[in-house]
């Protein structure tokens, strides 16, 4: 595609008109297109640049492919418009955000207009796209002031007015509010005001301060009283300064006015009661002083003097600077007199909280105060002392420190457990090990010569000598299972927990290869309820849990009656809850509380070949996986154990 800057060179008049049309499209962020149904679309350079891609790029002639710069609802809003132009002829404005294939966005105004054939027929469409995205962005924002100008003022309540010189009144929300009315409401011009609200104290003067802002364009400032029409009694405080037109002169007042009811009455009672204030002041328990503009102090209570030692007659006088007070930061360092609350007020207007000093006293000892400073103001706000007050919060600091030297110890006795936990776990390796080679062989040895004899030598044995041959067998194999699952417990959990979809089908199908032939022996069944659902967890916990509860549920048959073993899941909230539930001999309620217990088991004369590790195998590997099991039984009726793990598609993501 031929270039902007060759179309100058090439000396054309019309081309460089082109290029010079281009150029000011790129300069003012406009581009044009030309839409003709079942034709190529035509768009210019800057067309192009505003919706992100290359100048001269072949534009389809589907126009369907454009949704995807638009969301949905605007390109279905757009295919509208120009349905209709296309039908009917006319014209179309629209503004919408187009999203460019870098992932950036601007908004767009477009507007276009029909154009027709040789026969009088609409051909197609022309317009123009114009970038707005920095004009939206200021209409937003400016929106978004005026929303938090009007919401601020409605916290404040304060509200904002101008008054033209013909009295004609314009009012914020928040000016209607104050004086009774809903926003949007009628506002009253001034004499019309001055009617309705029956003025009171101050009125005149305020009247005579906007007459001299009119003349003088001085601002003023104003309190009065007005009264509302529904006998409610206001006190306001009105400000308000000139508006002047372009040559300069005033053509009115713009404003604010506060509802300042509370604050008058406040300022009322609190000039009634200001002897009963002097009075509380030194009933106080806390300390208060005040001190004037230079930092002396004028003014202590009872409280003042007895945390810092020194009799009322002799505090007045004294400054923060005073070199008697020795003070220090909470680090030990000095605490300069300039740096000091008080002072920090007197010189910054600013109060000062829970600053923290230790200071001496005459009597020698030393002592902790928490101070705050407030500033004190005369009618007009200037500043004219400082009130602190401050406790005694020497005990604190103690305890804070006794606190911490308790930590400390804490933490030196944590670590030293925590070595003796780390040799404990490896003593218990070592144990491990001597267990798996010194103690499993020999029992092995005894158990395999103690088989040989009884196959070899049967004939040769009486029958009491067989008897006790078959059960230094027996006992030879259930002491070497006890090893086994000793050694599987101990084990259980030092690997790396592995978290991942653990699937349930697979797994009850192993479940049917290891247990299929006991179960058909025993003309027991094992029955799936589905879907099993996939859980996340370690996948070879998941297999221990289930062959342990499946064997414990065989174990545990009713004399007599076949075994049913019922796997099953279900989904709640996210998690998957397995349940193995069986039709045996039940647990009593007294001993469900010690099953998980390692070496627990509930009928000794029965249970002779195990060990009693399975179940607490199976409690501890749950909470490797951070679950726990629970167990339902009724004797004679059968056992439900359950435990729940996350769902895999609920983890996805996290």
């Amino acid at each position: 595609m031929v270039s902007s800057q060759m179309i100058k060179q090439s000396g054309d008049p019309g081309a460089a008109m082109a290029a010079e049309l281009a150029e000011a499209q790129r300069v003012g962020g406009v581009g044009s297109w030309v839409l003709r149904p079942g034709s190529v679309n035509t768009w210019s350079d800057e067309m192009c640049r505003i919706h992100g891609v290359e100048p001269g790029t072949p534009i389809p002639e589907d126009h369907d492919w454009y949704a995807g710069y638009m969301c949905p609802e605007q390109y279905a809003a757009l295919v509208a418009k120009l349905g209709s132009v296309l039908r009917s002829g006319g014209a179309y404005e629209m503004e919408y955000d187009v999203h460019r294939p870098d992932g950036s966005t601007r908004h767009v105004l477009s507007r276009g207009s029909s154009f027709l054939d040789t026969d009088g027929a609409v051909a197609g469409v022309r317009g123009t796209t114009i970038d707005i995205t920095e004009l939206a962005e200021t209409r937003l924002a400016l929106a978004a002031r005026e929303l938090e100008l009007a919401e601020a003022q409605h916290a404040a309540k304060v509200g904002s007015w101008v008054l033209q010189a013909d009295g004609t009144n314009t009012w914020s929300d928040e000016m209607n509010r104050i004086h009774g009315m809903v926003p949007g409401d009628p506002v009253p011009d001034y004499d019309t005001y001055l009617d309705r609200y029956r003025p009171g104290h101050g009125v005149a003067t305020a009247r005579e301060r906007m007459a001299e802002a009119l003349r003088d364009g001085k601002p003023y400032e104003a309190e009065y009283t007005i009264t509302l029409p529904d006998g409610e009694g206001l006190t306001l405080l009105a400000r308000g300064s000139a508006v002047r037109d372009a040559s300069g002169a005033i053509v009115g007042l713009r404003g604010s006015c506060v509802d300042i009811t509370e604050q008058a009455r406040t300022r009322a009672a609190l000039a009634a009661s200001e002897r009963v204030h002097r009075a509380l002041v030194g009933s106080l328990a806390e300390a208060v002083i005040v001190q004037d503009l230079t930092g002396h102090i004028v003014l202590a209570n009872p409280a003042a003097s007895r945390v810092l030692g020194i009799r009322l007659d002799e505090l007045t006088g004294l400054t923060s600077a005073d070199e008697r007070w020795e003070a220090l930061h909470e680090d030990g360092s000095p605490f300069p007199g300039d740096e000091h609350p008080a002072m920090v007020t007197l010189r910054t207007g600013m109060p000062v909280r829970d600053a923290v000093m230790q200071i001496a006293r005459p009597s020698q000892d030393r002592v902790w105060l928490r101070i705050n400073s407030t500033p004190l103001t005369d009618d007009e706000g200037a500043l004219t002392g400082t009130v602190v007050s401050f406790e005694d919060i020497t005990a604190f600091i103690d305890a804070q420190e006794a606190q911490r030297r308790f930590g400390e110890e804490l933490e030196r006795r944590v670590e030293e457990r925590t070595v003796e936990l780390a040799q404990a776990n490896a003593e218990l390796q070592v144990v491990s090990a001597t267990i798996s080679h010194d103690l499993r062989a020999p029992v092995r040895a005894v158990a395999g010569f103690a088989r040989l004899l009884q196959m070899r030598h049967a004939g040769e044995l009486s029958p009491e000598a067989a008897h006790y041959v078959e059960n230094i067998v027996v006992s030879g194999e259930t002491m070497g299972h006890l090893i086994d699952d000793f050694l599987a417990y101990v084990r259980l959990g030092r690997d790396a927990l592995h978290q991942e979809p653990v699937d349930l089908a697979a797994e009850v199908g192993w479940l049917r290869l290891t247990f299929g032939a006991g179960l058909d022996a025993a003309g027991g069944t094992l029955r799936v309820e589905e879907p099993l659902g996939t859980p996340v967890g370690d996948p070879a916990l998941v297999r221990r849990m289930l062959q342990n509860l499946v064997d414990n549920a065989i174990t545990y048959a009713r004399p007599g009656v076949a075994p049913e073993v019922t796997i099953s899941a279900r989904e709640t909230d996210g998690r998957i809850t397995v349940v193995v539930a069986d039709n045996g001999q039940g647990i009593d309620t007294a001993a469900q509380a010690r099953i998980f217990d390692v070496f627990t088991r509930v009928q000794l004369e029965q249970d002779l070949a195990h060990a009693g590790i399975g179940l607490a195998m199976v409690r501890k590997a749950a909470r490797a996986m951070g679950t726990e099991v629970y167990v339902e039984s009724v004797v004679g009726a059968g056992t439900t154990f359950r435990f729940s793990l996350p769902a895999a598609h609920a983890m996805i993501g996290r």
